[in-house]
């Protein structure tokens, strides 16, 4: 291989919590096994105390930090640097793929045929972009928009996917290089095996959204209070990266605040947590995971693999990847439709057979932590290599 360097895109990765630092920072750990120049373009107020430093510990020797995206521009600070690497022949990697990155690639990948149309210099048209899809709203016109792709992009992008399902889209649409390449992720800090853990309280982790089904858990706690107020709830309700809560979201917030002054059993964590903070949430834990079924169909879900990786059980629903694995190592409950009823008796159920669901659960992340070894996604960069 001429070129070892690969640019790993990740604009909006400015600190420690998210997807975006456990997604890069596994793919820099994975590539001792490679020997990738790694680049990394993250946003330009990316702490040179916490994150950078930390990537720079995990192999120093083979990562060189670009603190570049201004997230107001960042989709204008694409298009030129997407150029360069194109026009270099560079292998880039775009690690929280959308289809803005698509269509500006497909654009300057038909500008490059009118610049190089006189070259006999073949490199010129082998086009090393990666794509990774975590999710595709599938809105008529958005697929309108992936349809409309160039035949000859279709065949040089390359397309990685976290679910099946996520991945047909694009095959129906026409792309020929897709594969289905689960989300990396660091294996847990405890060996699983060993792991015991007693139940100890009711957990929602992650941002709170009402994509992610927050209200709904925020109204399962309340209607439980009459009854069930003993039993222990901890939420985290830190912003979205855009630091903007939705309208029915702050709703719900104002509720929660109002209950959990009354009652201490309830704990909210607003501020970002460490990664073993964030860890040992899931420890002894039930993880509400109550998801809107339609926008999860073919996602994949980061808090469910952090769950599992803590043998934690989960409620989730049904028809998504969360569900399927729920299903599949009966390491939770999946519902067909989420209540506030049908979750407060899932939580009731799990609780009384914690030590069965707990087993499981350690069962579910022994298969996860294979599928989801970061040494995958880079092996698909190498093997097109």
């Amino acid at each position: 291989m001429l070129n070892r360097n690969l640019h790993l895109i990740e604009p909006t990765l400015t600190g420690l919590s998210g997807h975006e630092y456990g997604y890069v920072a596994s793919l820099v750990s994975a590539n001792k096994s490679f020997n990738f120049d790694i680049h990394i373009w993250l946003g330009k107020t990316a702490s040179n105390k916490d994150i950078i430093s930390k990537l720079l510990n995990i192999n120093k020797h083979a990562v060189i930090i670009h603190k570049y995206f201004i997230r107001a521009i960042r989709q204008i600070q694409k298009f030129f640097l997407y150029y360069k690497f194109l026009k270099n022949n560079q292998t880039f990697y775009v690690c929280t793929s959308g289809l803005i990155d698509l269509v500006l690639c497909d654009f300057l990948s038909k500008c490059f045929k009118i610049f190089n149309r006189n070259s006999t210099n073949n490199n010129l048209n082998k086009q090393l972009a990666f794509f990774h899809f975590h999710q595709f709203n599938k809105t008529t016109n958005k697929i309108q928009k992936l349809t409309q792709i160039t035949t000859d992009s279709k065949k040089s992008f390359k397309i990685l996917a976290t679910t099946v399902n996520l991945a047909n889209i694009f095959i129906d649409c026409g792309f020929t290089n897709v594969k289905h390449i689960p989300c990396p992720s660091f294996s847990p800090k405890k060996t699983i095996e060993k792991l015991q853990c007693s139940f100890n309280k009711i957990l929602y982790a992650g941002v709170a959204r009402s994509d992610k089904g927050f209200s709904l858990v925020v109204d399962t706690v309340l209607a439980m209070q009459d009854k069930y107020a003993y039993l222990p709830f901890v939420l985290q309700i830190s912003a979205p990266s855009s630091n903007r809560y939705d309208a029915k979201t702050l709703g719900s917030l104002n509720k929660l605040q109002k209950i959990a002054n009354l009652n201490h059993k309830i704990r909210l964590y607003r501020n970002a947590l460490t990664d073993q903070q964030y860890q040992e949430l899931f420890f002894g834990a039930i993880c509400l995971l109550v998801y809107e079924q339609v926008k999860y169909s073919d996602k994949f879900s980061g808090v469910t693999l952090d769950a599992f990786y803590a043998g934690c059980p989960v409620i989730t629903v049904d028809n998504t990847w969360m569900g399927d694995i729920t299903k599949r190592f009966d390491a939770g409950i999946v519902l067909q439709q989420p209540t506030i009823t049908s979750v407060s008796l899932a939580i009731l159920k799990i609780k009384e057979q914690y030590a069965n669901y707990h087993a499981n659960a350690k069962k579910a992340a022994q298969y996860l932590i294979a599928t989801h070894d970061p040494k995958h996604s880079l092996q698909a960069v190498y093997d097109y290599l």
